[in-house]
């Protein structure tokens, strides 16, 4: 299964727009995962422990970016705000668990890599989609949603 998300990733990550540098705050960041957060969520007020998540990102983040007139900044291409979502979110715990159904973490599970995660499909419709206690948010989905949002790109857009 790893080597399939793998592939996932990597083929979206090479077809997604490429832009130039562009300077971005700790806002704009906060922000966008924020928004894309909340989305994502199979939850009207977005998933659980989102300031902690938006918190603990601020805190690593700003050890990569420069103060300027008082607000945290880094320079960095389409690629390289994807890395720096990845370095930065993927360690905090409670980002991770972002990825579990409520259903799972009802069960007693934590960690969004374990072997023994219970494997359970879901038949929706197009209309009504999954019951919220059985979705989760695609943690990739949400990084390259917040890069896409940042650069002003849309889904389908080709350069």
């Amino acid at each position: 299964m790893t080597d399939i998300i793998a592939d996932y990733e990597t083929i979206n990550l090479v077809t997604a727009p490429q832009r130039a540098p562009q300077m971005l705050t700790l806002n704009n960041f906060l922000g966008a995962i924020a928004y894309n957060a909340v989305v994502q969520s199979p939850y009207d007020c977005g998933p659980d422990n989102l300031h902690v998540v938006l918190g603990k990102f601020a805190e690593s983040a700003k050890k990569d970016m420069k103060q300027l007139a008082g607000m945290f900044c880094v320079t960095l291409p389409t690629q390289g705000v994807y890395d720096f979502l990845e370095k930065h979110l993927s360690p905090i715990p409670e980002f991770g668990r972002w990825s579990l159904t409520k259903h799972e973490l009802d069960l007693g599970f934590t960690d969004p890599n374990a072997e023994d995660r219970p494997v359970l499909y879901v038949l929706v419709s197009a209309v009504s989609g999954p019951k919220p206690d059985y979705d989760f948010i695609d943690l990739y989905a949400l990084r390259r949603n917040v890069v896409m949002m940042m650069f002003g790109l849309s889904a389908d857009a080709e350069d």
